[in-house]
């Protein structure tokens, strides 16, 4: 083969001798594959004490819990509310304030409630109509607080009277799924092809094999960012099941604050967004360690990063990429390029968060089918989902950057 491959299109090496048998585990062949190539993949499976089993092909076996049904579900869990916002203006001295029906359900009499500087006891909880009336305590000074001002509950203090509780149950956790999707590829080589010596190939069938592995593994790496949630369809007008990538869970997301979603709105990156989205997740309750970012943003954060950065070659203990650190108030997040992503996208993570698995044992196997002719066919398939934990508090996206 005359030229130099494409690193772009994944092609690192060429291949020894196919591996005997009908059936073939891939997981040696995607380990081959430059983990820069695969960089979430390779990042979900090398842990920071890596075991002997570590790579991409760890990194698609990340599941909390075993899918066993074509709709893969998992828990999101969070504590009591103990800070919530006003619905509605108060103003001094009325005596309701409005909280909205679902927070209200955690809220008791007798609790204590400080709106600003402004402290009261809960007298009284209407759930239906989401309001709390209020008392002011003997000493504290009223103030008057906008729609959207920060509650917060300082406990209650009337626990040796208190018979029972109005609210105040732990919130049941929030179901989430998503679906899986089949996945497959073949490569047919003919008897020719086979046995004719090419420049700079040992076997022909080998190199083969390998372009459709890895070719479809780099599609693996992308539907993991981008792909979109589609249940089972309908008609055969309609797109058939596929599983939600982070497109799906963060960047079309209900975040916890508004600042996990930036729309840079064309702007070029600055330190503030680095500044911006760490805090919202750290305020949601999160605290994202990874950063995917693209070659052009990269960059850009060299500009203002590189004094301060710590780079991190090829090691056996680690994510085999080039991976840079960047620190502020909120954390120490580890900055990973990725080809595959928009030039104006960024994406915060919590990797513990973060799974890749199969359906049962349908893993990404390689399969040699009945011949038909002069010919030697490979069929390549896998059913896979994603798990994107506690999408709302832990992650977070900017789009729309300047790409200059």
């Amino acid at each position: 083969m005359a030229g130099t491959p494409n690193v772009i299109r994944g092609i690192q090496d060429t291949f020894g001798p196919a591996a005997a048998g009908f059936e073939v585990d891939i997981a040696d062949t995607l380990d081959a594959i430059d983990p820069r190539d695969l960089p979430l993949l390779s990042l979900l499976g090398w842990p920071k004490v890596a075991p002997k089993e570590k790579g991409a092909a760890k990194g698609a076996d990340t599941l909390s819990n075993k899918c066993t049904q074509t709709t893969h579900t998992w828990l999101n869990d969070e504590l009591k509310p103990n800070t919530f916002v006003l619905t509605a203006a108060y103003t001094a001295g009325d005596p309701t304030i409005t909280i909205g029906t679902t927070t209200v359900e955690y809220v008791n009499v007798h609790d204590r409630l400080m709106i600003g500087g402004a402290h009261f006891r809960v007298t009284a909880v209407d759930t239906g109509a989401g309001t709390v009336s209020i008392a002011l305590l003997p000493g504290a000074t009223d103030a008057a607080a906008a729609n959207g001002a920060t509650v917060r509950r300082l406990g209650n203090a009337n626990v040796e009277a208190k018979v029972a509780e109005i609210g105040g149950e732990v919130p049941d956790p929030t179901q989430t799924s998503n679906y899986t999707q089949n996945i497959d590829d073949r490569v047919t080589i003919s008897g020719t092809a086979i046995e004719v010596a090419r420049y700079g190939i040992k076997d022909n069938q080998a190199h083969s094999i390998a372009h459709m592995i890895q070719s479809k593994m780099l599609e693996f790496e992308q539907m993991a960012v981008y792909n979109l949630r589609v249940a089972n369809p309908s008609s055969n007008t309609q797109p058939a099941r596929q599983f939600g990538g982070l497109w799906q869970f963060i960047r079309l997301g209900t975040m916890n604050q508004t600042d996990q979603i930036i729309n840079a709105a064309s702007a070029r990156l600055t330190e503030a967004h680095f500044e911006r989205m760490p805090r919202a997740i750290f305020l949601a309750g999160g605290g994202a360690d990874t950063i995917l970012v693209p070659p052009v943003q990269k960059s850009i954060i060299d500009d203002w990063n590189l004094p301060y950065s710590r780079l991190e070659g090829f090691s056996e203990e680690r994510y085999g990429g080039i991976v840079s650190r960047y620190r502020n108030s909120f954390g120490e997040y580890q900055i990973v390029i990725d080809r595959h992503l928009n030039d104006s996208d960024i994406i915060f993570l919590t990797k513990k968060f973060i799974g890749i698995g199969p359906l049962g044992s349908r893993s990404f196997k390689i399969e040699l089918l009945p011949k038909g002719g002069d010919y030697v066919q490979w069929y390549m398939h896998g059913e896979y989902t994603m798990e994107v934990r506690n999408n709302t508090r832990a992650h977070g996206w900017i789009h729309t950057l300047a790409t200059s």
